[in-house]
């Protein structure tokens, strides 16, 4: 080992991903290339591993949905859609489906309003929970008349018809039956027999029937069960309630999607007018008005040839996202809903699935994927995260490797504890979303994982996630592996420049590590530009299993420096630039990487001139 050393140290803390600029002109902090490692302190880790949650129940393939439903009651109930049917666990780890003969292959997302947790795919129909059953959302209507007789002396005189409103379990009413026949009574009662019953959460009827000889149908009785089929009516017409039957309570659209919620209002999207964001009644998401031309909808960005890809709200605004647009809808009720005139980009929206909300201390934001990046958007202005030029930080070449006509897999999550945004992805040339982009807000760090998924969720304080592979499954963040299979994981930093005027001779590297046990990483140097590079050995020439460590406290072990000839007996000398990679393959230990310095000696100056290497080039070294 050479005495007088210059010393090279990577600033701290060790940066972001750059994949995508000049690696000379990258922070020499800033990774060119990173799998499977995350940011911890000033330095990096490997990710956390996973365990399988036990998934009785569950079929055997992917889970295409995930959702953790919260009633006014605080119960939480958790739910998984795989294949071709909602599951709900009814015992830890065990699942138990609750709607059935759905489509597999479709990304559902989830919302709730008014105790009710609904999903919607774009292809069946929405469905909604309430904790113990599974419905369709929209309410079917009577499809029969009651039928009438006169009956016992009584006080109606008079030409009369009824109809008859199905009223759910929440006090969503549909649209009427047809109306019954004229019945005519004299001084006597009237009969209703035949009264419609209802399906699924329907819990009451309400009857309406004309004044004599009269066409409006007004409020007379409610039938507080879904079993009475008979009724007898006495009331005067004067005693008729207020209320006139409704008309325009039409179903939800048959194959929405993008549910979101906005002033208590559901807003669905339908695909076959994918410019349209129709909306529910108040409070009511079972109800609709889809009546073309005056019905509850809005037209977001007419006639610019792009489809809605995502609603969400955000401080008082309800946006709709389109493929290079983004557009407020303001507004308090179905009087006064309308979208802006103008958009607030013409080159940004977001994908509905991939958004989360998120506090980097200034309040709620929204994060999510475009078809070009990563953003953060306030509700005014949106921030590029995935580029980001004074951290060095640019994920471009990812972004652009990825399916685009599979982004609307993309499925964010907030890890509030952690303080990060986890973002899983679909490569080009992959059927599953085979990738995961993790944006450390704290610390505004990105690093990508090989974990995966197609959603995760906060379960009794652990993550959950969702498995996008064939085999399905979901499984708990944590450990030192993946459910019993080893992380492979790599870092790879930018070409430290040294200069055209001095070269250099490496004469070792310190990689301070803290570690679990002994591992064998594979350490490379290249040099000058080459793609050839040089394993680094121990500089006691030692095996990286035996020997080569100090026991800390609690079994944690360093390694000791490398030296700077590599395995192959190359000495690397005359050196203008380097760059270092670390990787290893079959991990089943959690390492960190804190520090790294590079111990080197000038071999040649700029004539005449004294250099310090410590500050020549844009790199640094």
């Amino acid at each position: 080992m050479k005495n007088n050393l210059e010393i090279f140290k990577v600033p701290l803390p060790l940066g972001g991903l750059n994949d995508t600029d000049d690696e000379m002109s990258v922070p020499p902090n800033v990774a060119v290339d990173m799998l499977n490692m995350e940011f911890d302190g000033n330095g990096l880790k490997v990710r956390d591993g996973y365990t399988a949650y036990s998934t009785s129940g569950l079929p055997s393939s992917a889970v295409e949905g995930f959702y953790v439903f919260k009633d006014s009651g605080a119960n939480e109930y958790l739910l998984v859609y795989s294949d071709t049917a909602w599951y709900a666990q009814t015992t830890t780890g065990v699942f138990s489906s609750i709607k059935s003969s759905l489509t597999s292959g479709t990304p559902w997302n989830f919302t709730t309003l008014a105790d009710w947790a609904i999903g919607a795919n774009g292809v069946n129909e929405p469905v909604k929970y309430d904790g113990s059953t599974a419905y369709t959302l929209k309410v079917d209507a009577p499809t029969s008349a009651p039928s009438t007789a006169t009956g016992s002396a009584g006080n109606l005189t008079g030409d009369y018809q009824y109809q008859v409103t199905f009223v759910t379990t929440s006090g969503a009413e549909t649209n009427p039956s047809s109306s019954s026949t004229i019945v005519s009574p004299s001084s006597e009662q009237v009969d209703m027999t035949a009264i419609p019953t209802g399906t699924g959460d329907v819990a009451s009827r309400k009857i309406y029937r004309t004044e004599a000889g009269e066409s409006t149908f007004y409020y007379l009785a409610t039938i507080s069960d879904n079993t009475t089929t008979t009724y007898t009516d006495d009331t005067i017409d004067v005693n008729l309630g207020s209320a006139i039957a409704p008309s325009t309570h039409t179903d939800p659209p048959s194959n929405g999607k993008f549910p979101a919620v906005y002033k208590e209002f559901l807003f669905l999207v339908d695909p076959d007018f994918p410019t349209r964001a129709y909306f529910s009644h108040q409070s009511y998401p079972e109800i609709f008005d889809t009546t073309e031309g005056t019905g509850n909808y809005l037209q977001v960005g007419l006639n610019d040839g792009q489809e809605i890809i995502g609603i969400k709200a955000l401080r008082g605004t309800l946006f709709g996202f389109k493929e290079r647009s983004t557009w407020p809808i303001v507004g308090s009720d179905a009087n006064d809903f309308k979208v802006a005139t103008q958009p607030l980009t013409s080159s940004i929206g977001l994908y509905h699935k991939s958004m989360a909300y998120v506090d980097i201390g200034k309040g709620d934001m929204i994060v999510g994927l475009s078809k070009h990046g990563l953003y953060l958007f306030d509700g005014y202005t949106y921030e590029n995260i995935g580029v980001q030029r004074q951290s060095g930080i640019d994920i471009t070449t990812f972004i652009d490797g990825l399916d685009k006509n599979q982004l609307n897999w993309a499925s964010g999550y907030n890890d509030v504890k952690k303080s990060k945004y986890r973002l899983t992805v679909r490569e080009a040339g992959y059927a599953y979303n085979n990738k995961e982009i993790i944006w450390d807000y704290k610390r505004n760090r990105i690093a990508i994982t090989d974990i995966a998924h197609n959603g995760m969720v906060s379960w009794n304080n652990v993550v959950l996630f969702g498995s996008s592979e064939s085999s399905g499954g979901v499984y708990q963040i944590g450990g030192i592996n993946d459910d019993g299979s080893a992380i492979s994981w790599r870092v790879e930093w930018p070409w430290w420049y040294l200069g055209d005027d001095i070269t250099v001779d490496l004469d070792r590297v310190n990689i301070d590590t803290v570690l679990h046990g002994d591992y064998s990483p594979t350490v490379t140097i290249y040099t000058d530009g080459n793609s050839v590079g040089h394993d680094m050995s121990l500089s006691d020439g030692a095996d990286w299993t035996t020997s080569s460590v100090v026991t800390e406290g609690n079994n944690y072990r360093s390694k000791v420096p490398l030296d700077g000839v590599g395995s192959d007996e190359v000495r690397l000398s005359g050196v203008t630039a380097m760059k270092l990679k670390i990787e290893h393959s079959t991990l089943n230990e959690p390492v960190n990487i804190n520090a790294i310095t590079v111990y080197y000696s000038t071999t040649r100056e700029q004539s005449g001139i004294s250099v310090d290497p410590t500050v020549v080039g844009a790199g640094g070294l």
